[in-house]
């Protein structure tokens, strides 16, 4: 529990095999349960230290979270940019009636 740190999906490759046996690894509902009960105890106690010389777990899991949230932030849709070719502007722009629908085959012609 000392060397637990933050992770996402994106970081655990695949299911723990112990090399001895060659199996994977797993825990019974109750030492997980208990596992985590005590991880989030400590990870309580963590953060309410306020002494940065006096370490409860090893890894520096406030700013791993940190940079895990913001790896995980939407990202901000990008602007097409004034300089790009009149085309390429164009093909952005959504048609803004029915005629103009109707002209690029998008809807039939009111009548």
């Amino acid at each position: 529990i000392q060397n637990m740190c933050p992770a996402t999906k994106k970081y655990i490759d695949e299911i723990y095999i112990d090399k001895n046996s060659n199996l994977h690894v797993a825990t019974d509902n109750i030492t997980e349960q208990n596992v985590i009960s005590r991880a989030k105890r400590v990870l309580a106690l963590n953060n309410q230290n306020k002494n940065p010389n006096y370490l409860i777990i090893f890894p520096d899991v406030k700013s791993i979270y940190s940079a895990l949230l913001t790896e995980l932030a939407p990202q901000p849709l990008s602007v097409a940019n004034p300089e790009d070719d009149e085309h390429e502007r164009q093909s952005y722009r959504l048609p803004q009636n029915n005629r103009e629908n109707a002209e690029k085959g998008l809807t039939k012609p009111e009548e």
